[in-house]
């Protein structure tokens, strides 16, 4: 089976995480490309098995150089003649819907409430493609929900994020960076880990915030890439954008992620997998990672933080037990074997209907 992933851009982040999982899955026994912006270096992850394809004027911004995008996407469906294509992300979700056949798409929304609420002046747009795909999958029960209320009702379904299982992986660690945290944590009582870009919805500012009130405990910050110009308070670490991000949470106490918009944060999965207790934002599908008591969805304010914060630290044996349920969590729903399972019943679904014959994976 030809598979063609696109997705806007190549900068690494929760929809990249889940492209880069599911290509490498299906390069094994697929040819499968990834078709993105040329504005990051995310598909250095990618099997080399994976062609890479990148479109220079293909932007997160709307503009005139979108008539090109659509010019090479029309291309690229005639030259590759895929047998699945699979959309991620909003602008993508459009231009490829406007390109491709819809009996071959699959459009997966990471996150619906950056359209529904962030950007609603682009919500008719999707209501007016809504027949323009085999299947929209949304990222959570909570996005899938939104989708109906919003009539697009037919041919949806949600599909969890999955991870491959990093915790035993040291290759790929930095040493000065390793070596930061380890001097991090002989200087505060505890290490609190963020991993995001600093954008919104990233609620940059709650994390200064939480961090000033919290001086006996370092926060860290991973995913900026500049350096942060506003004031913050001595305690406050930005390490940048680094590669193999994930791989440091097995140094940090607890992971937090204050958010305004979310699908189903790829950052929250991962620390699950590290049996790291999460404190976040009660937004999008946050609180299905967080339902089996692998930590605690908070409203978007330092105190709230705070308080959730102070009561963990202070109490080992609550500390402990979601510890535990946090590994549980991951292991139970949100592997990428489990993920790549479903996508595959999923694309063979699609693939018998087209060509009336089972595709062999």
């Amino acid at each position: 089976m030809r598979i063609v992933h696109i997705i806007t851009r190549s900068t690494l982040g929760g929809a990249q995480s889940v492209v880069i999982n599911l290509a490498n899955q299906q390069s094994t026994d697929n040819e499968v490309f990834v078709i993105s912006g040329s504005d990051g270096n995310a598909w250095e992850a990618l099997h080399p098995n994976v062609c890479i394809i990148k479109i220079k004027q293909l932007k997160r911004a709307i503009s005139l150089l979108d008539f090109i995008v659509i010019f090479k996407l029309l291309y690229y469906r005639f030259h590759l003649k895929p047998d699945i294509i699979h959309l991620h992300s909003s602008k993508i979700g459009i231009l490829g819907r406007l390109c491709f056949p819809k009996r071959k798409i699959v459009y997966t929304v990471h996150g619906f409430d950056t359209i529904r609420i962030a950007n609603k002046s682009f919500l008719w747009l999707e209501k007016l493609l809504k027949k323009r795909a085999a299947q929209i999958v949304a990222v959570s029960r909570y996005d899938f929900e939104n989708l109906k209320k919003e009539h697009i009702q037919k041919k949806i379904c949600y599909i969890y994020n999955g991870i491959e299982d990093n915790t035993l992986q040291t290759e790929g660690i930095s040493a000065p960076i390793a070596q930061k945290f380890q001097n991090l944590k002989k200087q505060y009582d505890k290490l609190i880990l963020c991993i995001a870009r600093t954008e919104p919805p990233k609620r940059l500012d709650l994390f200064l915030n939480i961090a000033e009130q919290l001086p006996n405990f370092a926060f860290i910050w991973i995913g900026n890439t500049s350096d942060i110009q506003c004031k913050h308070s001595s305690n406050t670490y930005f390490l940048g954008s680094v590669i193999n991000a994930s791989l440091y949470i097995r140094y940090s106490d607890l992971f937090i992620l204050p958010s305004n918009f979310e699908g189903l944060p790829i950052s929250i999965i991962e620390a699950l997998s590290y049996s790291k207790p999460v404190i976040a934002s009660n937004v999008g599908g946050i609180k299905e990672l967080l339902s089996t008591g692998a930590g605690f969805t908070v409203q978007n304010s330092s105190q709230a933080f705070k308080e959730t914060i102070l009561q963990l630290t202070t109490n080992p044996q609550l500390y402990s037990q979601l510890s535990t349920q946090a590994r549980c969590t991951f292991l139970a729903d949100f592997t990428v074997k489990k993920m790549a399972d479903t996508y595959k019943q999923l694309y063979q679904k699609i693939y018998k209907r087209n060509n009336g014959r089972c595709a062999n994976f």
